[in-house]
């Protein structure tokens, strides 16, 4: 799949930073990643860019534990921005190849990520969600992968693990919003929305609680199965390439 994207400046993501899509802040080991391209977060070629480029610089810094990822205002995130859908059609493997990077980044980030989502978490910005270690979803929260009205495969391999199979099959063929309550049975935390905060508060103090570095390998338990995740995903892009049918209006 091609990803022959333009480059950014380098941005020091895990010192904190303020990027055109998203902006990091640092407390000690702990570095706070937020989704911010108002009005609702969502996701362009500069979007995908920054979060790959700072997922990767996460891993690499050995003075982080842990990494949460929420979303500025109302939403966490609405999914594929719509108006940049010029770019997507001009060059599409290397448009969802760079999507694809940001997936990999986040599912593969060798520390723990935590995900509060409030609002809206629509297509890619659910697939995001569902990339992280430790989810947490507003009681009110609007989840759907309509991604397949689009001509776009994906998101089932991400669903499936946090809703069953049955229930994503039914999500991705009709798009429609899948309740918050839904995703208890697989772990996923649900929370009045104005909880949302001080759950992922809550829970990055717990993983702080274990001596320096052993959430990093805590994780590494699971990395194998979080690589395979990112190469499903990375599959069903291919077939999205393959269909050619991409269409976003």
């Amino acid at each position: 799949m091609g990803t022959s994207v333009p480059t950014a400046q380098p941005a020091d993501w895990t010192a904190g930073h303020v990027g055109d899509r998203i902006r990091t802040t640092r407390a000690g080991g702990v570095l706070d990643v937020v989704l911010d391209h108002g009005p609702v977060n969502a996701l362009d070629l500069e979007a995908y860019r920054e979060l790959a480029q700072c997922f990767v610089e996460v891993g690499r810094d050995p003075g982080l534990e842990v990494v949460t990822l929420t979303g500025a205002g109302r939403h966490f995130c609405a999914g594929q921005d719509r108006a940049d859908t010029g770019r997507l059609t001009a060059d599409p493997a290397g448009y969802l190849g760079q999507a694809g990077q940001a997936v990999e980044a986040v599912l593969t980030c060798p520390l723990p990520v935590v995900c509060g989502v409030a609002g809206a978490a629509v297509g890619t910005g659910l697939i995001l969600a569902t990339s992280a270690d430790v989810l947490i979803v507003a009681d009110d929260g609007i989840l759907s992968l309509p991604e397949a009205r689009f001509g776009v495969v994906a998101g089932y391999a991400h669903l499936a693990q946090q809703a069953g199979p049955g229930l994503a099959r039914f999500a991705v063929l009709t798009g429609r919003p899948i309740p918050a309550r839904l995703l208890e049975p697989a772990g996923v935390q649900v929370v009045d929305r104005a909880g949302i905060g001080s759950a992922v508060a809550a829970a990055v103090s717990e993983i702080l609680m274990a001596p320096a570095g052993i959430a990093r390998q805590v994780k590494a338990g699971w990395l194998t199965d979080r690589r395979r995740l990112a190469g499903e995903y990375l599959a069903e892009l291919e077939r999205t390439l393959a269909a050619d049918a991409i269409g976003f209006v």
